[in-house]
């Protein structure tokens, strides 16, 4: 789903696509772009000065002890995390959007502005009914699920 026309090149070949935009390494590339800027950061400092060695973890270290370049980030990526997650209400009017994955893990980081926007932008009525949450399982849900099949299987041979 392509969610800013003129944002970078994703690897399927498009530009702006909500992966390129919203991800673990969205969140990465855009830190790294904001470092060579503001080279005061914390993000810089926990990269022992190299952008190259920045991870996802250091952002979010570095927002939780008040780093403006994190928290801006962030915000910049929990915004088009909320353009994609609106465009998923407005077309299916789910009751809840569970997001998961590493970058999940950064809650209310990353929750907080992508709300924001789907409160601002979503349709009526699904605003007011769609709820962004945090996977309860973060980044271990794809091996959690992975298991449960296997258990599944191995029942059903037994």
């Amino acid at each position: 789903m392509v969610i800013e026309a003129t944002g970078p090149q994703d690897s399927c070949g498009s530009y702006g696509c909500f992966e390129v935009m919203a991800s673990g390494r969205a969140l990465v590339r855009l830190a790294k772009e904001k470092v060579e800027i503001n080279k005061e950061s914390l993000v810089l400092k926990f990269a022992q000065g190299n952008s190259k060695n920045i991870t996802g973890p250091m952002i979010t270290e570095a927002a939780h002890q008040g780093d403006k370049l994190a928290l801006d980030v962030f915000n910049e990526i929990g915004f088009w995390l909320g353009i994609g997650i609106n465009n998923i209400v407005n077309i299916f009017n789910p009751e809840l959007v569970v997001i998961g994955g590493g970058m999940a893990e950064a809650g209310e980081l990353i929750l907080a502005p992508a709300r924001k926007v789907v409160s601002k932008r979503a349709l009526h009525p699904n605003k007011d009914v769609a709820r962004v949450v945090q996977a309860d399982l973060g980044n271990q849900a794809g091996v959690m699920g992975a298991a449960a099949l296997v258990f599944d299987e191995l029942k059903l041979m037994s």
